[in-house]
């Protein structure tokens, strides 16, 4: 069953100050009776009440996104879990729990094509991504230092043209000194190898073109315009190690007019790519897509 076609869902928000400070848990595990029952008693014997709830059965499983207001019984994360994991257990739950009055940090990866990365930059900077920093940008291309440097962003260069062993061993090392909550690849030219991703410790987002691999090639732009490609689209998922086979999380087209060139397309292509990259990235750091059998289930 599609989640389109979820057996139930059901959605209840009350009305929340603007500046109160939320906790919100993704939680999945099998259907059984008395769950909503059970992880409303877990907030109410604490004096505590869920803002905002969302859930659906599909295929027998359960799944759901939860706020809550916090107060200072839990530091963190992790001292919230060690209350928590006691009723997740019980149900057999995979979850995933954050706190929004902790910053987040976001790491890029750049090459050469800069648009993904100029746009991200410009959202942080106008405040698209609350309460969250950029914490470094790694660049195979020396000339993406200058916009590092204009955002007050560290900038690391790291060639790429040698043995990817070589190469991704120290890109790892700038990725584990930050640790950042969100990898993202802005238009990041080269492909990630397994081993990397498995050793990076947190989700990675990247953007692509909706057409490829149907049109791919050494110019797939000039191929959708001797084709007549009537749509143009953009792709952000979570990395896997399976290339570009990864959950999707944000997609979006824009038409072309038959009059459109090919550089037309290619400005068409980047404006997508830049709006469905910051969609995903924000989507991921409010806590609402969660990965259930190869797919993201994005909630509002």
């Amino acid at each position: 069953m599609s989640l389109l076609t979820a057996k139930k869902i059901m959605d209840h928000t009350l009305g929340l100050p603007t500046d109160a400070a939320v906790g919100s848990i993704l939680f999945c595990c099998p259907d059984k009776s008395g769950l909503i029952a059970a992880l409303a008693k877990f907030f109410a014997v604490r004096g505590l009440n869920i803002s905002r709830f969302t859930e659906f059965t599909d295929n027998h499983q359960f799944v759901s996104r939860f706020e809550w207001v916090l107060d200072d019984r839990w530091e963190s994360e992790t001292e919230f879990c060690g209350d928590f994991d006691v009723l997740a257990n019980g149900f057999g739950a995979d979850y995933q729990v954050l706190f929004h009055n902790r910053q987040q940090t976001i790491g890029l990866f750049a090459s050469t094509q800069t648009h993904v990365l100029i746009e991200l930059l410009n959202k942080q900077e106008a405040n698209y991504f609350p309460n969250t920093e950029i914490a470094f940008i790694v660049g195979s291309d020396q000339s993406i230092c200058t916009l590092a440097d204009r955002h007050g962003v560290p900038f690391f260069y790291v060639e790429t043209s040698g043995d990817p062993l070589d190469y991704e061993a120290r890109q790892l090392e700038i990725v584990h000194r930050y640790k950042p909550d969100v990898l993202g690849l802005a238009s990041y030219a080269n492909v990630l190898s397994a081993r990397f991703v498995d050793r990076v410790g947190g989700p990675i987002i990247n953007i692509g073109c909706s057409f490829l691999p149907s049109l791919a090639g050494a110019d797939p732009y000039q191929i959708a315009y001797n084709q007549g490609l009537k749509l143009i689209g953009a792709t952000a998922r979570f990395v896997t190690a399976a290339v570009d086979q990864g959950p999707i999380i944000e997609q979006d087209v824009v038409r072309v007019k038959t009059a459109a060139s090919v550089h037309d397309m290619i400005e068409l292509g980047r404006a997508i790519e830049q709006k469905v990259f910051t969609r995903a990235m924000l989507t991921v750091l409010e806590h609402k897509a969660l990965v259930y059998e190869n797919r993201t289930i994005v909630f509002d």
